[in-house]
Protein backbone atom coordinates (compact mmCIF):
# COMPACT_ATOMS: atom_id res chain seq x y z
CA UNK A 1 0.00 0.00 0.00
CA UNK A 2 1.26 3.33 -0.72
CA UNK A 3 1.03 5.70 1.75
CA UNK A 4 1.29 9.60 2.18
CA UNK A 5 1.94 11.38 5.50
CA UNK A 6 -0.36 15.04 5.79
CA UNK A 7 2.41 17.83 5.72
CA UNK A 8 0.22 20.90 6.49
CA UNK A 9 0.26 23.90 3.85
CA UNK A 10 2.10 26.44 2.68
CA UNK A 11 0.24 29.13 4.47
CA UNK A 12 0.78 27.72 7.18
CA UNK A 13 4.50 26.17 7.38
CA UNK A 14 6.03 27.75 4.17
CA UNK A 15 7.87 30.55 6.16
CA UNK A 16 11.99 29.02 6.67
CA UNK A 17 11.65 29.18 10.57
CA UNK A 18 8.61 26.80 10.75
CA UNK A 19 10.33 24.54 7.89
CA UNK A 20 13.36 24.18 10.11
CA UNK A 21 11.10 23.29 13.13
CA UNK A 22 8.94 21.17 11.30
CA UNK A 23 11.21 18.28 9.65
CA UNK A 24 12.93 17.39 12.92
CA UNK A 25 9.47 16.36 13.84
CA UNK A 26 8.12 14.50 10.70
CA UNK A 27 12.16 12.50 10.45
CA UNK A 28 11.21 11.53 13.99
CA UNK A 29 7.96 10.49 12.99
CA UNK A 30 9.20 8.65 9.91
CA UNK A 31 11.90 6.71 12.40
CA UNK A 32 9.98 6.07 14.92
CA UNK A 33 7.46 4.06 11.95
CA UNK A 34 10.52 2.27 10.63
CA UNK A 35 12.25 4.80 8.56
CA UNK A 36 12.06 7.03 5.52
CA UNK A 37 10.39 4.17 3.29
CA UNK A 38 7.71 3.37 5.19
CA UNK A 39 6.11 6.01 3.27
CA UNK A 40 6.49 6.99 -0.07
CA UNK A 41 6.24 10.60 0.66
CA UNK A 42 3.45 13.47 2.15
CA UNK A 43 0.42 15.11 1.31
CA UNK A 44 -0.33 18.85 0.98
CA UNK A 45 -2.90 20.98 1.38
CA UNK A 46 -5.28 18.51 3.00
CA UNK A 47 -9.38 19.94 3.33
CA UNK A 48 -7.67 23.85 2.54
CA UNK A 49 -7.93 26.16 0.08
CA UNK A 50 -4.03 27.55 -0.56
CA UNK A 51 -3.98 27.62 -4.48
CA UNK A 52 -2.30 24.80 -6.35
CA UNK A 53 -0.12 27.67 -8.42
CA UNK A 54 3.00 26.28 -10.53
CA UNK A 55 6.78 26.99 -10.58
CA UNK A 56 6.44 29.08 -12.59
CA UNK A 57 3.55 30.92 -10.99
CA UNK A 58 3.89 34.61 -9.21
CA UNK A 59 0.51 35.29 -8.12
CA UNK A 60 0.35 35.55 -4.61
CA UNK A 61 -3.27 36.17 -3.45
CA UNK A 62 -2.31 35.51 0.37
CA UNK A 63 0.40 38.21 0.03
CA UNK A 64 2.88 35.61 1.20
CA UNK A 65 6.12 37.38 0.22
CA UNK A 66 4.95 40.46 1.96
CA UNK A 67 5.22 38.18 4.99
CA UNK A 68 8.59 36.43 3.77
CA UNK A 69 7.09 33.45 3.25
CA UNK A 70 8.22 32.65 -0.37
CA UNK A 71 5.40 29.25 -0.37
CA UNK A 72 2.94 31.33 -2.40
CA UNK A 73 1.28 28.44 -3.62
CA UNK A 74 1.13 24.63 -2.79
CA UNK A 75 3.66 23.89 -5.47
CA UNK A 76 6.60 26.62 -4.23
CA UNK A 77 5.58 25.13 -0.72
CA UNK A 78 5.82 21.40 -1.65
CA UNK A 79 9.59 22.60 -3.82
CA UNK A 80 10.85 24.18 -0.39
CA UNK A 81 9.46 21.39 1.91
CA UNK A 82 11.69 18.57 -0.43
CA UNK A 83 14.71 21.03 -0.68
CA UNK A 84 14.37 21.50 3.23
CA UNK A 85 13.69 17.47 3.74
CA UNK A 86 16.70 16.58 1.48
CA UNK A 87 19.52 18.58 3.05
CA UNK A 88 18.45 16.91 6.30
CA UNK A 89 18.80 13.47 5.00
CA UNK A 90 14.99 12.96 4.23
CA UNK A 91 15.52 12.72 0.36
CA UNK A 92 13.29 11.08 -2.66
CA UNK A 93 9.67 11.88 -1.31
CA UNK A 94 7.53 12.05 -3.74
CA UNK A 95 4.16 14.77 -3.22
CA UNK A 96 0.34 14.73 -4.08
CA UNK A 97 -1.96 17.74 -2.72
CA UNK A 98 -5.27 18.55 -2.23
CA UNK A 99 -7.29 20.68 -4.92
CA UNK A 100 -11.06 19.67 -3.91
CA UNK A 101 -11.77 23.47 -2.81
CA UNK A 102 -8.82 25.63 -4.24
CA UNK A 103 -10.76 26.31 -7.48
CA UNK A 104 -10.98 30.12 -6.12
CA UNK A 105 -7.65 31.69 -5.11
CA UNK A 106 -8.82 35.30 -4.09
CA UNK A 107 -11.90 34.79 -1.71
CA UNK A 108 -10.57 34.63 1.16
CA UNK A 109 -10.15 38.24 2.84
CA UNK A 110 -8.25 36.98 5.44
CA UNK A 111 -6.16 33.92 4.70
CA UNK A 112 -5.91 32.56 8.18
CA UNK A 113 -9.54 31.67 8.04
CA UNK A 114 -10.09 27.49 7.11
CA UNK A 115 -13.76 26.95 7.66
CA UNK A 116 -16.52 26.48 5.15
CA UNK A 117 -15.10 29.10 3.04
CA UNK A 118 -17.92 31.44 1.18
CA UNK A 119 -17.03 31.56 -2.44
CA UNK A 120 -14.59 28.39 -2.77
CA UNK A 121 -14.47 26.60 -5.73
CA UNK A 122 -13.73 22.86 -6.88
CA UNK A 123 -10.25 22.77 -8.45
CA UNK A 124 -8.13 20.97 -10.71
CA UNK A 125 -9.78 17.33 -10.93
CA UNK A 126 -8.17 14.16 -9.76
CA UNK A 127 -5.10 13.13 -11.92
CA UNK A 128 -1.47 11.90 -12.57
CA UNK A 129 -1.49 14.47 -15.57
CA UNK A 130 0.92 17.27 -13.53
CA UNK A 131 3.97 17.69 -15.87
CA UNK A 132 2.78 21.22 -16.26
CA UNK A 133 3.08 22.12 -12.64
CA UNK A 134 7.11 21.70 -13.38
CA UNK A 135 7.76 19.44 -9.96
CA UNK A 136 8.90 15.93 -11.17
CA UNK A 137 8.32 14.18 -7.75
CA UNK A 138 4.68 15.57 -7.71
CA UNK A 139 2.57 12.20 -7.97
CA UNK A 140 -0.71 13.69 -8.57
CA UNK A 141 -3.47 15.95 -7.63
CA UNK A 142 -6.41 14.22 -5.15
CA UNK A 143 -9.59 15.20 -3.51
CA UNK A 144 -8.88 14.24 0.22
CA UNK A 145 -11.34 16.14 1.26
CA UNK A 146 -15.36 15.09 0.25
CA UNK A 147 -16.75 18.34 -1.74
CA UNK A 148 -20.01 19.28 0.49
CA UNK A 149 -18.16 17.63 3.76
CA UNK A 150 -18.82 20.75 6.29
CA UNK A 151 -15.84 21.41 8.04
CA UNK A 152 -17.44 22.16 11.48
CA UNK A 153 -20.79 24.09 12.81
CA UNK A 154 -21.58 27.47 12.71
CA UNK A 155 -24.39 27.03 15.56
CA UNK A 156 -22.31 28.92 18.43
CA UNK A 157 -24.48 26.38 20.95
CA UNK A 158 -22.84 23.30 19.55
CA UNK A 159 -20.29 21.54 21.63
CA UNK A 160 -18.35 21.19 19.09
CA UNK A 161 -18.86 24.76 18.02
CA UNK A 162 -15.58 26.89 16.54
CA UNK A 163 -15.30 30.34 16.19
CA UNK A 164 -13.36 30.15 13.08
CA UNK A 165 -16.57 28.87 11.68
CA UNK A 166 -18.11 31.72 11.85
CA UNK A 167 -15.54 34.23 10.84
CA UNK A 168 -16.23 36.98 8.24
CA UNK A 169 -15.52 34.21 5.35
CA UNK A 170 -16.83 31.51 6.38
CA UNK A 171 -20.29 29.90 4.71
CA UNK A 172 -23.13 30.33 7.18
CA UNK A 173 -25.26 28.12 8.19
CA UNK A 174 -23.27 25.27 8.22
CA UNK A 175 -23.55 22.10 10.05
CA UNK A 176 -21.15 19.88 12.05
CA UNK A 177 -17.73 19.26 10.79
CA UNK A 178 -18.47 16.07 8.32
CA UNK A 179 -21.67 16.49 7.67
CA UNK A 180 -23.19 16.73 4.32
CA UNK A 181 -23.29 20.65 3.67
CA UNK A 182 -25.95 21.02 0.65
CA UNK A 183 -25.92 24.61 -0.16
CA UNK A 184 -21.66 24.58 0.20
CA UNK A 185 -21.43 21.48 -2.04
CA UNK A 186 -23.55 23.52 -4.85
CA UNK A 187 -21.54 26.81 -4.21
CA UNK A 188 -17.99 24.86 -4.93
CA UNK A 189 -19.62 23.24 -7.97
CA UNK A 190 -20.78 26.41 -9.48
CA UNK A 191 -17.17 27.86 -9.04
CA UNK A 192 -15.32 25.31 -10.21
CA UNK A 193 -12.14 25.69 -11.59
CA UNK A 194 -11.82 24.48 -14.10
CA UNK A 195 -15.80 24.61 -14.92
CA UNK A 196 -18.05 21.90 -14.58
CA UNK A 197 -19.07 20.02 -18.20
CA UNK A 198 -21.94 18.36 -19.35
CA UNK A 199 -21.51 14.99 -19.75
CA UNK A 200 -23.61 11.85 -20.62
CA UNK A 201 -27.27 11.56 -19.51
CA UNK A 202 -28.02 8.36 -18.01
CA UNK A 203 -31.35 7.33 -16.55
CA UNK A 204 -30.96 6.99 -12.79
CA UNK A 205 -32.21 4.08 -10.78
CA UNK A 206 -35.27 3.88 -8.77
CA UNK A 207 -36.99 7.31 -8.15
CA UNK A 208 -33.82 9.69 -7.75
CA UNK A 209 -34.30 12.72 -10.52
CA UNK A 210 -32.92 12.52 -14.05
CA UNK A 211 -29.77 14.55 -14.73
CA UNK A 212 -31.44 17.35 -17.24
CA UNK A 213 -29.57 18.22 -20.47
CA UNK A 214 -26.67 15.42 -18.64
CA UNK A 215 -25.10 18.72 -17.13
CA UNK A 216 -24.10 18.53 -13.03
CA UNK A 217 -25.00 22.97 -13.52
CA UNK A 218 -28.27 21.81 -14.81
CA UNK A 219 -29.09 19.27 -12.34
CA UNK A 220 -27.94 21.73 -9.48
CA UNK A 221 -30.91 24.09 -10.09
CA UNK A 222 -33.17 20.84 -9.73
CA UNK A 223 -31.94 19.25 -6.88
CA UNK A 224 -31.59 21.45 -4.12
CA UNK A 225 -35.48 21.67 -3.28
CA UNK A 226 -35.68 17.67 -3.55
CA UNK A 227 -34.11 15.84 0.10
CA UNK A 228 -30.56 15.56 0.93
CA UNK A 229 -30.23 11.90 -0.56
CA UNK A 230 -32.51 12.27 -3.66
CA UNK A 231 -29.75 15.34 -4.72
CA UNK A 232 -26.61 13.42 -4.12
CA UNK A 233 -28.10 10.77 -6.38
CA UNK A 234 -29.08 13.29 -8.95
CA UNK A 235 -25.31 14.62 -8.69
CA UNK A 236 -23.74 11.10 -9.16
CA UNK A 237 -25.61 10.84 -12.32
CA UNK A 238 -24.68 14.11 -13.74
CA UNK A 239 -20.92 13.39 -12.94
Amino acid sequence: MTSYLDVGHGGWLGWDNNLDLVWPIFSEVLQNAGGNDTIRGFVTNTANYQPLGSMNNTADPCNLKSQYNFAIDEVHFIDLLDKKFSAHGMSGMHYITDTSRNGVTNERRDCANWCNIQGAGLGRRPTTDVSDLGLSNLDALVWVKTPGESDGTSDTSAKRHDQHCNSQDSHIPSPEAGQWAEDFFVMLAQNANPPLTPGPSPTPPGPSPACPGGSLVACIGLCPSTPAAAFQACVTVCT
